[in-house]
Parts: C-alpha cells; structure tokens; sequence
C-alpha cells in the first residue's frame, strides 16, 4: 500500500518508540520498509479486505505461535489466548498463511501454512488446526476449571473474574481458553479466584485475585496472566488451595492469613510463599478457605489455622491455630486433600478417613454436626484417589468414580441433585483416571478426555453451554 501525503510521525508505546509513516490529519499509519503493517492503518481505497483466523491444536486454541503473511503483501502476528490472529486492510491477491512456534512434535498435512484469497472489501478466515496434542493429562476444578494438555499446555474455562482463566481476558470461557504463555507447566491447579502452574523446573506462576497476596508475587496486583511467585526455593508440588512443597519437603503457604492458615506463627497475611513451621518434611500439602494441613513423609497428618469446623481434627472446635498440630486419631495416610472446611485422607491399605465440616455429608457420615476427629468413609479398601471440595468428595474406586456430599448442582454426576452422605457411583459406567472435586462442580479424566459435571453458570464444565450437568458431560473445542 503506497503512502499517500505520508509525514513521519513519532508512536509512543510502554517499552519502545517507533517511526510509522502517518497519515496527515487522520491519525492512521501508513506502512514502512520496517514495519509493512502497522496499528491502525490507513485505507487505501474500496479494495481493502482482511485476514484473519486461527490457530488450533486438535481445535483448542494455540496461544503464542507466530503467524507470518506473504503474497501480495506481507506481515506477521502472533495469536492470542483464544488462537486468534488478524491482519487487516491487505489488497486483493493470493496470500499464504504461515506458523512457526507452536508447540511439542506437531503434525500438519497442510505443511504449517494455508493459502487464501482476499478480494476487494472482504474477509477471508483461515484456520490452521494442527495435531499437537493426545488429549488431556491433568485437570484441576475450583470455582473455575484448568487442566494440562500432553504438551503440557494449560487451558482454563469458567468463570474469568479478577483473571482467574490466565488468559489476558476478563470474560467468562465455557470453552477451553489457552492461558496465556508458552511455558509448559508439569501441574496446573484451578483455586478458587486465583490459578497456579508449576514448571518441571520447580518454578510456579500465578493469575487471577490477589486481594491478601494469593499469587505469592510479593505485592497485592490482580493478574490475568501468569506471574512468577516470588520465591528461591525449587517446588516440587502444589497444593490444594495455595501452598507448596519444594525438593527436600519443606512446605509452603502464602496469602491471607487472619486465621493463621499460611502455618508460620502469625495472622500476617504473607504476598510470598512462607515456610510453615515446625520443620516438618512433607509428602503433601493443601489450603481451604483458612486452614492447611500437610501429610508428612512418615504418613502423619498435621494442620493449622482456623478450627471453627473441627477441620484441624483435634476432636473438638476450638480458637484458630497458627502452627501445625498433628491430627489425632488419624491412621497413616498415603495422600491427602484439603477441602473447604473439612479434610480426607487415603490409606495404604485404600480406605478413606474425613474430618472437618459435615453440613452436607461431604465428611461421608450422615450429618449430626461436624466431624472434628477423622471418620471412616463406608467399609471400603480399595479406594485409590479422593478429592475434597467445597461441599462434596469424589473419589476413585477401580476406575470407578464415587462423590457424596451437597448434590443441589449435580456435582455428584448421578443424575439427582439431593445431597448424600453415601458415595454414590458416577454415571455412564466411565473409567476414571484422575477426578477432582470444586466449589459446585466436579471433574474427571477418561483416558486422554475430560469430563466434568455440577454448577455451570460460568461455563465450568467447558462443552459450550451454561447449563447445569447432573452427569458426566465431555469437554470440547469449539467448532471449526
């Protein structure tokens, strides 16, 4: 496109200033040998069209690849957190469509690149769907829902206030968005207003709400895109809900803090991951709403922070505690899950124990107060996973997934919407790998496929919809 009456104009931007050529009383850009196109450019007659489209893996959104034009004009653009690229005002002609960056071992048949037409005044969508991807590896439900793709990848749908999704946008995604990087992450966790990944390398990130320092990021910024958490140590696991446990087992907590559930001695709310006291060496770690808990190398559990419920297990409620004190009565477990306001715990030998808070039977008793000593969940022993949410528990039997507790979304995947204390098998007789329970919904891997069922007012269950799953219900891209 010829500059027309063109002047050198000075463009100011946050990290770099640029000469455009500009056009004279428009404020438009005209383009140069160094940047061919520009923001905001200028028409340059009726022929003008468009370009634009996306990148996809196995048609869920690449973030981050580069997307180079040739043809009758050339350019380049990266896409977005929903794969999305754009190039506007190009002249009419045959372009090809060309990426580089995306991720893992990828197979195309079309070679990475695509051709289109423009002509005169119109848009030509291209889409670019690539086969990166199995399928999904990890999933993790909060009041929003993220999970890994086998490139490591994180996507996260639902609901996307204070930045929650991690994808540069504040809306609500009930479809898989890509958040927004291209670091690979070997854990991903969904943690109420805020999300985490952590890197094979022992670094994490953070997004989302950050009113008392959730993200460990030393100040109080919301983020909607990951941030590094502030912090020397190398950490080997997240936890539920916002604490750590790095390389040689020490643990982590950081956030609000006025019940002393970050576990160092204080009711400091802490913007960076602080060691919990008492120097134990932990194997697991969580957070609910204002306690922790940890599981230690040698299968002991221990707690702290508020006590309302009896979630420290203490066997009775009582004032906060701002130190780790060991559950009583709990038998030696093999893993751990810290819920809102109640805690259960796995066996070697596969039985589950649950204290804590038992309004609606998520404890896996029938409700006659809360439950400030572990419980046996039925007389099961062959249970091999359990996660605890906000007011429900899922957990893996076989293949077979079971959830009790609050039902009045579906969150129980049974078709009903009553609460029960009895775990009650999910239905479609589907075999799951991993399973994880949120605030009112719950989530599950079958093979290299995700499923999620409960509350969907946000889009957390990511088939495309708003509306409330009673059963297993798949997440899926968009269409083409």
């Amino acid at each position: 496109m010829p500059s027309r009456n063109g002047r050198l104009c000075l463009a100011g931007a946050s990290l770099f200033l640029a000469l455009v050529a500009c056009d004279e009383g428009t404020g438009c850009n005209n383009p140069t040998p160094t940047n061919p196109m520009p923001a905001n450019p200028c028409p340059t007659g009726v022929d003008d069209g468009a370009i634009s489209g996306r990148v996809l893996d196995n048609g869920y959104p690449l973030y981050g690849v580069s997307v180079d034009l040739t043809g009758g004009q050339s350019g380049q653009a990266m896409t977005d957190a929903d794969g999305a690229f754009s190039f506007p005002l190009v002249s009419s002609g045959d372009y090809t469509i060309s990426i580089s960056g995306q991720p893992g071992s990828c197979q195309d048949t079309g070679g990475f690149s695509r051709t289109t037409t423009v002509t005169g005044g119109a848009t030509s969508d291209v889409v670019v769907d690539v086969d990166c991807s199995s399928g999904w590896v990890q999933i993790s439900a909060g009041r929003a829902t993220c999970a890994l793709r086998s490139t490591n990848l994180g996507y996260c749908w639902g609901r996307g206030g204070d930045g929650a999704l991690g994808n540069g946008q504040a809306p609500d995604k009930s479809r898989p968005s890509a958040v927004a990087t291209t670091t690979p992450f070997s854990q991903i966790e969904q943690i109420f207003s805020s999300s985490c990944g952590l890197t094979s390398g022992g670094a994490a990130f953070c997004w989302g709400e950050n009113t008392t320092g959730g993200l460990g990021t030393g100040n109080l910024i919301d983020a909607n895109t990951p941030q590094a958490v502030q912090t020397t140590a190398s950490l080997d696991r997240l936890g539920d809900g916002g604490c750590a446990i790095d390389d040689s087992g020490t643990g982590y907590c950081w956030g609000g803090n006025d019940s002393g559930q970050v576990g160092d001695g204080t009711t400091e709310d802490r913007s960076v991951p602080t060691v919990v006291a008492g120097g134990l060496s932990f194997a697991a770690i969580g957070h609910g709403e204002r306690h922790g808990c940890g599981l230690t190398t040698g299968g002991a559990t221990y707690c702290w922070g508020d006590n309302q419920r009896g979630q420290l297990g203490q066997g009775s409620t009582g004032a906060p505690v701002t130190t780790p004190v060991e559950v009583t009565g709990a038998p030696d477990f093999v893993d751990l899950t810290v819920g809102r306001e109640f805690n259960c715990g796995v066996t070697g030998g596969g039985q589950i124990w649950c204290w804590g808070r038992n309004l609606d039977g998520q404890v896996g008793v029938t409700p006659s107060g809360d439950e400030p000593s572990p419980v046996r969940v039925g007389s099961g022993s062959s249970w091999t996973a359990v996660a605890a949410g906000s007011r429900h528990t899922c957990a893996i039997q076989g293949s077979q997934a079971f959830c009790w507790g609050a039902g009045d979304q579906g969150q129980l995947g049974n078709g009903a919407f009553d609460d029960t204390s009895t775990p009650t098998p999910v239905s479609g007789g589907l075999s799951f790998s991993q399973v994880s329970a949120g605030v009112d919904h719950s989530c599950g891997l079958v093979g290299g496929d995700a499923y999620c069922w409960g509350r969907n007012q946000n889009g957390e269950i990511g088939d495309g919809t708003e509306t409330v799953r009673g059963v297993p219900t798949l997440v899926g891209p968009a269409p083409n």
